[in-house]
């Protein structure tokens, strides 16, 4: 194996020198040319200190391995001084989670394990109680909604801030409760209008959530599929999100 230095500007565009992806280079760069038997000479760039052996570095430690092409892994380290703080900040954060965890260095990672399957527990309980719950809001909505229109089945229905990221979840429930051509389920928060179009199960010639979305205000920002669309609107555009709404149900169909 041998090293040469040359000026960047003169090797940059030689196709034969191997230059890999992502490297900056200097003004000078260092070539080294590799022996490899029977295969030919493979010439790289090095970007770094070229050392024959890492032993030559003291210590070392792998922070990061990536493969950067066919055949080519990227190995990024730490050497030296900054290896040793780096092993030292792993350390003392290992001594922080022990501490955190009341337990000894050895059963630290039998504790943590435990705590992640509490915690996913506890997640798929919470997941089960809000089910049961959302259940029997749902049937409570229903019985108490006013009707919009005298043929189609609009189902509309404010939500407490906090079930924004439930009201997809929600509209499926309303729907599994009674059919509806429409259920539009919507939120009050942080001064915008959150809103879950749901038009699963709705009859002919009812428009489907895409298309009441684009009859929407401009204001409105979202988007969806045919059966499900969510979009946001600014808090005092509630009246004419309304309005829309009602000027877009078709005119029912002739018995």
């Amino acid at each position: 194996m041998e090293t040469e230095e040359k000026k960047y500007d003169e090797i940059r565009s030689d196709t034969s020198i191997k230059q890999f992806f992502n490297e900056k280079y200097g003004e000078v760069v260092r070539v080294v040319t590799i022996d490899l038997g029977i295969d030919g000479v493979s010439e790289e760039l090095c970007g770094g200190t070229h050392v024959l052996q890492t032993g030559e570095l003291g210590l070392l430690q792998i922070t990061k391995s990536q493969i950067i092409a066919s055949g080519i892994c990227r190995i990024e380290a730490v050497t030296g001084l900054a290896a040793e703080t780096r092993i030292r900040e792993q350390t003392m954060r290992s001594k922080r989670l022990v501490h955190a965890f009341k337990t000894q260095e050895e059963f630290l990672e039998e504790k943590a394990l435990s705590a992640l399957r509490k915690i996913k527990t506890l997640e798929n309980e919470i997941k089960e109680t809000k089910v049961l719950l959302f259940q029997s809001l749902t049937k409570e909505w229903i019985e108490k909604q006013k009707a919009l229109s005298p043929f189609w089945k609009v189902f509309y229905h404010p939500l407490d801030p906090k079930w924004t990221s439930d009201m997809r979840s929600l509209s499926e429930l309303v729907h599994r409760e009674k059919r509806f051509d429409l259920v539009w389920l919507y939120t009050r928060k942080d001064g915008f209008i959150h809103s879950t179009l749901n038009t699963k199960h709705a009859r002919a010639p009812f428009p489907s959530a895409k298309e009441i979305l684009q009859k929407m205000p401009a204001c409105c920002v979202g988007g969806g599929s045919n059966l499900l669309c969510q979009f946001v609107a600014p808090l005092d555009a509630f009246d004419e999100l309304l309005s829309t709404l009602l000027s877009s149900l078709p005119t029912p169909p002739e018995t």
